[in-house]
């Protein structure tokens, strides 16, 4: 179990009870968690289309002549494709993710700030305006979650990375929300969370 972190200067200005708000950039090319999530979601869209797929073909009774194959090699493609592309994005769009983030007696909300939030309303304006259904709703799915919130009654622990200044909230062993904190709020966060988790 992590060390209880010992109280702060900055801490002893923001007393138990009072809401706290701090804004910080998360690097999604390196945080092992953004990058565990993302492959996640990519991955399984990708085995269901391709299981989707297998079943078709089964059913039309062409496994043996080839188009199985054929269709796991072009999902393949696909699939590398999407890796490339998901990385660019991340390199040129959103090399770095602003949040701000609220702690309080109910849980925290991670809102996102800065030129972040204007890169995301206008790329989700794009979206919705080239009429397609599948990326209207994309767009509409993604200003949805500007702003997400987790109570604590909801979660059953944290995993903190002092390296990175990282902390999952975490409920079972399903990572909920990232909460990333400057050097300067680290331990004044951390011994927040561990007051509220004490399984932590």
């Amino acid at each position: 179990m992590p060390e209880r972190p010992a109280e702060t200067a900055w801490e002893s200005d923001h007393p138990a009870g009072d809401a706290i708000s701090w804004e910080a950039d998360i690097s999604p090319l390196r945080s092992p968690v953004v990058v565990r999530q993302l492959m996640i979601a990519l991955g399984a869209s990708l085995l269901f289309v391709w299981l989707l797929g297998a079943t078709l073909i089964a059913i039309d009774g062409d496994l043996g002549t080839g188009a199985l194959w054929t269709f796991t090699r072009t999902m393949l493609f696909v699939a590398l494709g999407l890796g490339l592309m998901c990385v660019l994005i991340m390199l040129t769009l959103y090399r770095r993710y602003r949040y701000r983030y609220t702690l309080d007696d109910d849980g925290i909300r991670s809102t996102v700030a800065g030129g972040t939030a204007r890169t995301n309303r206008i790329v989700n304006l794009l979206l919705l305006l080239t009429g397609r259904p599948s990326a209207a709703g994309a767009g509409l799915l993604a200003a949805s979650r500007q702003s997400e919130q987790v109570r604590w009654s909801d979660v059953t622990g944290a995993r903190l990375d002092p390296s990175r200044h990282q902390i999952e909230i975490r409920r079972g062993r399903r990572t909920v929300m990232l909460v990333q904190c400057t050097p300067e709020e680290w331990e004044a966060v951390t011994r927040r969370i561990c007051d509220r988790l004490p399984g932590t």
